[in-house]
C-alpha cells in the first residue's frame, strides 16, 4: 500500500489541476509558449526602470536638495554622474527621485482606477439593466472629454496637491476600465461555458469571478500596462506646464521644463528626463502588448 500511495497522488493531483479554471491550468502545460521580443524588451526596460529607483539608491548616496553654488551647470563626471542643475544640486539624484515618483503614482492612480471600473463593468456587463444604460452614457460624456484638458480644469479648480493630482488621475482613468470590462464581460457571458455553469446552478458571483473574470484578464492587464505609461505621459506634461506636483519635489516634466532654459549651456538637463520618460513609456507600452500576445497564445494552447 506505501508503495502505491506516490503514484495514487499523483493521479489525483492530475485529476485536480485538470478542473481548475484560468490562469491555474498552467500547470497542465509541459510547454510554455515562447517569449516575443516585445515581451523580452518591455520587460527589460521596466526592470531597468525598477532596479533604477528601488535597488541603485541602496548603494548610491541620494541627495536631490543639498545646493552647492560653487558647481552650477557642471557637465556630467565621475562625481555628479548626471551633472549639476542651475542650483548646483546632483542631477543624477534628481532624475532617481523624479523616475521613483512617476513610477509610484503612475502605480498607484492606476491600482485605484482599476478596481472600481473592473468591478462596476463586470457587474453592469454581466446584469445590464437600467443602470447599465445610466453609466454607460456617463462613461461615454467623460470619455468624449480630453484627458489632459479633464486634468487641467480639475486641478485649477481644487489646487496643485499630489492628492488632487492623484483624483484627477483616478477620475479620467475609470471610464477606461469600465468599458473594456463590460464589453468583455457582454461577450464572455454568451459563451456556451457560463451557460453550462449557469444551467446546473452555479451562483452569480461564481460565474463572474471564476468564468468571466478569469477569462477576460489579459486584455485587463495589457489595459493596466498602458494605462501605466500613460500617466506617466500626463502627470509629465502636468509638471512640464507647471501644474503637477511642485518643488522642491523632484519630477520629469518638472526637470525638463527646467532644462529647456539652459539648451545650448547644459544639455544633460534635458536630454536624461526626456530619455527616461522615452523609456517608461516604451517599456510598459511593449510590455502590455508582449503580454497580451502571450497570454493569447497561452490561453489558445490550453483549448488545444
Amino acid at each position: 500500500m506505501l508503495k502505491l500511495l506516490p503514484a495514487q497522488l499523483l493521479h489525483v493531483s492530475r485529476q485536480f489541476l485538470m478542473e481548475l479554471p484560468g490562469p491555474l491550468k498552467l500547470f497542465r502545460r509541459r510547454k510554455l509558449p515562447s517569449i516575443s521580443f516585445p515581451l523580452l524588451l518591455g520587460g527589460a526596460i521596466v526592470s531597468f526602470v525598477l532596479m533604477f529607483v528601488l535597488v541603485l539608491p541602496s548603494f548610491v548616496v541620494i541627495d536631490s536638495e543639498t545646493v552647492r553654488g560653487g558647481i552650477r551647470l557642471a557637465p556630467p563626471d565621475a562625481v555628479n554622474w548626471f551633472g549639476t542643475d542651475a542650483l548646483g544640486r546632483d542631477f543624477f539624484s534628481r532624475v532617481v527621485e523624479g523616475v521613483r515618483f512617476s513610477v509610484w503614482i503612475s502605480f498607484v492612480s492606476t491600482f485605484f482606477t482599476a478596481i472600481p471600473g473592473i468591478l462596476l463593468g463586470l457587474w453592469s456587463g454581466y446584469y445590464e439593466g437600467w443602470l447599465d444604460h445610466l453609466l454607460s452614457r456617463l462613461v461615454e460624456i467623460f470619455l468624449g472629454l480630453p484627458a489632459l484638458l479633464l486634468a487641467i480644469v480639475l486641478i485649477a479648480r481644487f489646487g496643485t496637491s499630489l492628492h488632487v493630482l492623484i483624483m484627477t488621475l483616478m477620475i479620467s482613468g475609470i471610464p477606461t476600465f469600465y468599458r473594456i470590462t463590460r464589453n468583455e464581460t457582454l461577450s464572455m457571458k454568451k459563451q456556451l461555458f457560463v451557460e453550462a455553469g449557469r444551467s446546473i446552478g452555479l451562483k452569480n458571483s461564481a460565474l463572474i469571478f471564476r468564468y468571466i473574470f478569469l477569462n477576460i484578464y489579459p486584455s485587463l492587464l495589457t489595459l493596466f500596462s498602458i494605462r501605466m505609461s500613460n500617466i506617466v505621459l500626463m502627470v509629465s506634461g502636468l509638471g512640464f506646464i507647471g501644474l503637477g506636483v511642485q518643488p522642491p519635489r523632484a519630477e520629469l516634466g518638472a526637470l525638463l521644463a527646467s532644462g529647456r532654459d539652459y539648451y545650448h549651456t547644459a544639455w544633460w538637463l534635458y536630454i536624461i528626463p526626456s530619455c527616461f520618460i522615452l523609456l517608461i513609456v516604451l517599456g510598459f507600452n511593449l510590455l502590455g502588448e508582449g503580454l497580451r500576445d502571450w497570454l493569447d497564445r497561452f490561453s489558445h494552447s490550453i483549448r488545444r
